[in-house]
Order: structure tokens, then sequence, then C-alpha cells
């Protein structure tokens, strides 16, 4: 019942049965919307890096990549094909660091 960051929306929340949100604009969009709800599951479906969102083409171009982008560092990285010719990517991401306190400006 975690839930999971993705964009395939209500098309991988029904059969999983788990809240889905949508997938952040960019890498980096990754870790902000990660404060709100703490997601540590990604998965990204895109038929090939032609097709994917500009900023996540190179995470779906090279097996690795994710692993290595600042703002993801993801922990794990599964590949796989569907029947379809699709190239699905899970990435499991790593805790979130402790946020820093602010103090409030009057």
């Amino acid at each position: 019942g975690t839930p999971v960051m993705s964009n395939l929306g209500p098309i991988l929340a029904w059969p999983l049965a788990r809240p889905v949100v949508h997938l952040a604009l960019t890498p980096e969009d990754v870790t902000p919307l990660r404060r709100r709800l703490d997601v540590r599951h990604l998965v990204l479906a895109f038929r090939d890096a032609d097709r994917a969102w500009p900023a996540w083409s190179e995470i779906v171009e090279r097996p690795g990549a994710a692993r290595a982008h600042e703002a993801l560092g993801a922990l794990d990285e599964r590949r796989w094909r569907t029947a379809d010719g699709f190239t699905v990517i899970w990435l499991e991401l790593p805790p979130l660091a402790p946020a820093v306190a602010v103090a409030a400006v009057p």
C-alpha cells in the first residue's frame, strides 16, 4: 500500500491497489515532492528515450543513469521490455535526508 511515483497513473494504481503520485516533470523535482509524501519507488514507462519526457530521456536511455543522477541517487534499478515495446524502469529511491528547520521571518 505504499505510494509509487509514476507516469502510468491509474493504469498502475488499479491493479496494484496502491496510491500513485504523478511523475515529477524533472528528476530535480522529485525531492521537493517527496518532502510532502515520502515516495520510495518510482516507475517509468516509455517506448524509448526519444519519446520520454525531455528531462527523463537520459535515464530511459542509459541503464544506471538514475544511480548517478544527483537528484535521484537511486539505490536500485530494474529494467524490462513489455510485449508491446515499452521500456519499464523501476527505481528504489533512498530515504530522505532530515529536513532543516527554518526560522520564521517576521
